[in-house]
């Protein structure tokens, strides 16, 4: 939940005292986030092209230059993000940014088509709360509003963007979606090819070690058919994750219990899970078990999401001005 949205065009520092009978009651701080300044006010940003003309964008909050409370305090720092994609008439996508927490850092993750880029403006909330959760209210206190316009840093993203890599992906496109993995020694089944797919590893600050993996050539659900993914989270980490079931898998996993499924985004495999019983239900639920596994996986599921809606909305905008014409 965003607490605090303010549609205010400043461009220098605004702070916003909400007043109550008089009496100042908080003091949120508005910082317009330029690359001039980004550095100085804990933040890095970087970008790396995907398939498609796909840009992903990575914002990483430095915490040691972030606001901190003693370890008894009964506060804590609350944060939250939203994106938001404008196109000629407007609002294309609005969408939450979940936090990615590290040790040393929070990350927020977001990929957007190249062209939209410059339309594209993420705001990155940073509050007073308390450390309990289950309690509503929020306390007296400050917070601050972190705006990120991109049209400021496009030129130097797209100019500091590595290419997408050319060797490490299939030369088979593969929709997003949900596949069975094939052992070393298997072959696939009768009228499926094998493609053997890159794992994008969880990041863990180590560097990460280069594992492929044989998967079919026919998913056993399409991610593009569905209509909503659920995530449940834990201590704001991600844990679980569900989705509608398909025949076809609801199926196979009635007669491969042990053997393992692989969910594909991109053309990579972002997570591979363990078939442990039938899933007879009309809802897969994964649960992730590995430290950071769950972000991992939401962050690509919520990026292929915002990708869709925002090319079905353009898509839809453009049809309504075709029309017009």
């Amino acid at each position: 939940m965003n607490l605090f949205r303010y549609g205010l065009g400043f461009a220098l520092t605004v702070t916003v005292v909400a007043m109550l009978a008089g009496e100042a009651k908080a003091l949120k701080e508005e910082v317009e986030v330029t690359p001039k300044n980004v550095e100085t006010n804990g933040f890095t940003i970087s970008a790396e092209a995907q398939a498609n003309d796909v840009i992903r964008v990575k914002i990483v909050r430095d915490l040691a230059k972030a606001k901190s409370f003693p370890a008894a305090s009964p506060y804590d720092l609350w944060r939250d993000a939203e994106l938001r994609i404008f196109g000629d008439k407007g609002l294309l996508v609005q969408f939450g940014l979940q936090p990615a927490a590290g040790e040393k850092s929070v990350t927020y993750t977001f990929a957007v088509k190249k062209d939209q880029l410059s339309d594209t403006h993420v705001t990155v909330y940073e509050y007073d709360g308390y450390k309990d959760r289950t309690r509503k209210e929020l306390p007296i206190g400050g917070g601050t509003l972190f705006k990120f316009h991109f049209k400021d840093f496009t030129d130097l993203l797209l100019s500091d963007t590595p290419a997408a890599a050319k060797d490490d992906t299939a030369s088979v496109k593969l929709e997003d979606g949900v596949y069975r993995v094939l052992a070393p020694d298997d072959s696939a089944p009768e009228g499926n090819g094998v493609v053997e797919l890159v794992v994008v590893p969880v990041e863990q600050g180590e560097a990460p070690k280069s594992e492929t993996i044989r998967v079919s050539d026919q998913p056993l659900l399409r991610f593009q058919t569905l209509s909503h993914f659920d995530f449940q989270f834990e201590k704001n980490e991600c844990t679980e994750i569900g989705f509608a079931n398909t025949p076809e898998l609801k199926a196979y996993t009635r007669d491969h219990v042990g053997a393992q499924l692989a969910v594909v985004v991109d053309n990579r495999v972002i997570s591979h899970h363990k078939i442990r019983e039938p899933i007879e239900s009309d809802t897969v639920r994964i649960t992730c078990c590995t430290v950071g596994g769950g972000d991992h996986l939401h962050k690509h599921l919520k990026e292929l999401k915002l990708a869709t809606e925002s090319n079905s909305r353009a898509d839809n905008q453009q049809q309504r001005e075709e029309d017009e014409r």
